[in-house]
């Protein structure tokens, strides 16, 4: 996910970017879906520029579970940031 103050994109696997599926909430926080469709766990592996410290995970920005999928928020001074968040989805095993 490649976010800049107005808007994000996404690229699944080595896709190219395309405009993500972005809302702002009732809680001031930017939500993007990041297109995990049966995956039973995610998370940011990475976030580039590294040295950035208005975004620091768990607090201003992370993924989480609803009804519409897996998504990454961002909010506060995070949500004003140019940043790439690689995310990576997990699925459940076969037995």
């Amino acid at each position: 996910l490649k976010c800049n103050v107005d808007d994000c994109e996404l690229a699944v696997r080595n896709d190219s970017f395309t405009k993500a599926d972005c809302t702002l909430n009732a809680e001031a926080r930017h939500l993007c879906d990041i297109k995990c469709e049966g995956a039973d766990r995610d998370s940011v592996i990475s976030k580039s520029p590294t040295t950035n410290r208005k975004c620091i995970r768990f607090y201003t920005y992370n993924t989480e579970q609803s009804s519409k999928g897996w998504q990454i928020w961002r909010q506060g001074l995070c949500a004003q940031e140019s940043i790439v968040l690689q995310v990576h989805c997990g699925f459940p095993e076969n037995d």
